[in-house]
Protein backbone atom coordinates (compact mmCIF):
# COMPACT_ATOMS: atom_id res chain seq x y z
CA UNK A 1 0.00 0.00 0.00
CA UNK A 2 1.51 3.25 -0.97
CA UNK A 3 0.40 6.89 0.05
CA UNK A 4 -0.67 9.34 -3.03
CA UNK A 5 -1.03 13.19 -2.54
CA UNK A 6 -4.95 14.06 -2.62
CA UNK A 7 -3.29 16.70 -5.33
CA UNK A 8 -0.42 15.60 -7.34
CA UNK A 9 -0.32 18.43 -9.70
CA UNK A 10 -0.37 22.79 -9.36
CA UNK A 11 -3.87 23.70 -10.82
CA UNK A 12 -2.73 26.83 -12.69
CA UNK A 13 0.05 27.44 -10.66
CA UNK A 14 -1.57 28.09 -7.67
CA UNK A 15 0.39 26.78 -4.73
CA UNK A 16 -2.60 24.34 -2.29
CA UNK A 17 -2.65 25.90 1.60
CA UNK A 18 -3.62 22.58 2.12
CA UNK A 19 0.08 20.89 3.43
CA UNK A 20 -1.85 17.90 5.25
CA UNK A 21 -4.27 17.00 2.87
CA UNK A 22 -3.16 13.43 1.94
CA UNK A 23 -5.54 10.50 0.57
CA UNK A 24 -3.57 7.13 1.96
CA UNK A 25 -5.35 4.03 -0.34
CA UNK A 26 -6.52 1.15 1.97
CA UNK A 27 -5.84 3.27 5.45
CA UNK A 28 -9.22 2.31 6.39
CA UNK A 29 -8.55 -1.48 6.13
CA UNK A 30 -5.07 -0.71 7.96
CA UNK A 31 -5.34 1.91 9.96
CA UNK A 32 -1.45 1.52 10.83
CA UNK A 33 0.16 2.41 7.85
CA UNK A 34 2.36 5.82 7.81
CA UNK A 35 0.63 8.60 6.49
CA UNK A 36 3.21 11.67 5.06
CA UNK A 37 2.02 15.27 4.78
CA UNK A 38 1.83 16.33 1.22
CA UNK A 39 3.90 19.41 0.56
CA UNK A 40 3.65 21.16 -2.63
CA UNK A 41 6.79 21.97 -4.28
CA UNK A 42 7.92 26.00 -3.87
CA UNK A 43 8.50 27.37 -7.18
CA UNK A 44 10.07 30.66 -5.37
CA UNK A 45 13.16 28.19 -4.18
CA UNK A 46 13.45 27.77 -8.22
CA UNK A 47 14.32 31.42 -8.48
CA UNK A 48 18.22 31.70 -8.89
CA UNK A 49 20.22 35.33 -8.60
CA UNK A 50 23.73 36.23 -9.50
CA UNK A 51 26.34 37.02 -6.83
CA UNK A 52 25.83 40.80 -7.47
CA UNK A 53 21.97 40.22 -7.04
CA UNK A 54 21.97 38.59 -3.92
CA UNK A 55 24.28 40.78 -2.48
CA UNK A 56 21.54 43.84 -3.31
CA UNK A 57 18.56 41.46 -2.08
CA UNK A 58 20.27 40.57 1.14
CA UNK A 59 20.97 44.25 1.94
CA UNK A 60 17.91 45.23 0.81
CA UNK A 61 15.78 42.58 3.01
CA UNK A 62 18.22 43.67 5.98
CA UNK A 63 17.23 47.05 6.17
CA UNK A 64 13.86 46.03 6.06
CA UNK A 65 13.92 43.76 8.83
CA UNK A 66 15.82 45.72 11.17
CA UNK A 67 12.92 48.60 10.63
CA UNK A 68 10.40 45.45 11.03
CA UNK A 69 11.90 44.81 14.20
CA UNK A 70 12.56 47.89 15.95
CA UNK A 71 8.83 48.64 14.83
CA UNK A 72 6.78 45.68 15.62
CA UNK A 73 5.47 45.43 12.58
CA UNK A 74 3.05 42.33 11.54
CA UNK A 75 3.79 42.45 7.80
CA UNK A 76 1.38 38.93 6.98
CA UNK A 77 -2.02 40.35 7.98
CA UNK A 78 -1.86 43.50 5.02
CA UNK A 79 -0.62 40.68 2.25
CA UNK A 80 -3.49 38.76 3.49
CA UNK A 81 -5.98 41.26 3.11
CA UNK A 82 -4.94 41.72 -0.54
CA UNK A 83 -4.77 38.15 -1.26
CA UNK A 84 -7.92 37.82 -1.85
CA UNK A 85 -8.05 34.17 -3.31
CA UNK A 86 -5.94 33.39 -0.16
CA UNK A 87 -3.17 31.59 -2.47
CA UNK A 88 0.38 33.27 -0.92
CA UNK A 89 0.85 35.93 -3.81
CA UNK A 90 0.23 38.94 -4.85
CA UNK A 91 0.47 40.96 -7.84
CA UNK A 92 3.32 43.40 -8.12
CA UNK A 93 1.54 46.33 -7.59
CA UNK A 94 0.15 45.33 -4.71
CA UNK A 95 3.42 44.25 -3.26
CA UNK A 96 4.62 47.57 -3.43
CA UNK A 97 2.04 48.77 -1.99
CA UNK A 98 1.59 47.37 1.01
CA UNK A 99 5.39 47.99 1.72
CA UNK A 100 4.27 51.50 1.18
CA UNK A 101 1.51 51.36 3.56
CA UNK A 102 3.84 49.80 5.96
CA UNK A 103 5.92 52.67 5.53
CA UNK A 104 8.83 50.35 4.18
CA UNK A 105 8.57 50.97 0.22
CA UNK A 106 11.00 54.18 0.99
CA UNK A 107 13.47 51.57 2.19
CA UNK A 108 13.73 50.14 -0.90
CA UNK A 109 15.25 51.65 -4.09
CA UNK A 110 13.97 50.21 -8.02
CA UNK A 111 17.33 48.00 -8.36
CA UNK A 112 16.08 46.31 -5.04
CA UNK A 113 12.49 46.34 -5.70
CA UNK A 114 13.45 44.15 -9.53
CA UNK A 115 16.07 41.85 -7.11
CA UNK A 116 12.76 41.18 -4.97
CA UNK A 117 10.51 40.63 -7.71
CA UNK A 118 12.89 38.37 -9.53
CA UNK A 119 13.64 36.22 -5.95
CA UNK A 120 9.68 35.96 -5.24
CA UNK A 121 8.49 35.51 -8.65
CA UNK A 122 5.51 33.10 -8.77
CA UNK A 123 3.55 32.36 -12.03
CA UNK A 124 0.17 32.57 -11.45
CA UNK A 125 -2.82 32.99 -14.14
CA UNK A 126 0.10 33.08 -16.90
CA UNK A 127 1.19 36.31 -14.65
CA UNK A 128 4.06 37.15 -12.53
CA UNK A 129 2.87 37.44 -8.89
CA UNK A 130 5.12 38.24 -5.71
CA UNK A 131 5.22 35.43 -3.22
CA UNK A 132 4.54 37.17 0.09
CA UNK A 133 4.99 34.44 2.47
CA UNK A 134 8.43 33.62 1.55
CA UNK A 135 9.45 37.19 1.36
CA UNK A 136 7.50 37.35 4.61
CA UNK A 137 9.40 34.59 6.09
CA UNK A 138 12.64 35.56 5.60
CA UNK A 139 12.47 39.37 6.73
CA UNK A 140 11.34 37.33 9.78
CA UNK A 141 14.03 35.36 9.78
CA UNK A 142 16.32 38.14 9.43
CA UNK A 143 14.56 40.11 12.03
CA UNK A 144 14.87 37.65 14.42
CA UNK A 145 18.55 37.11 13.78
CA UNK A 146 19.08 40.68 14.10
CA UNK A 147 16.99 40.32 17.17
CA UNK A 148 19.50 37.46 18.96
CA UNK A 149 22.24 39.59 18.39
CA UNK A 150 21.22 42.41 20.18
CA UNK A 151 20.84 40.47 23.62
CA UNK A 152 24.33 38.83 23.18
Amino acid sequence: MTSKPFSQQKVGGLRSALYFLVVVLGLEKEPTLPVHPFVPPQEVDQNTLTPQEKTTLDLAVHRLAERVRVRSIQLTPLFDDYDRVHIGSVSRSQFRRVLSELELGSLVSEDEFRVLFSRFDVRVGGKDDVDYIAFCDLVSEYAQKAWREKLY
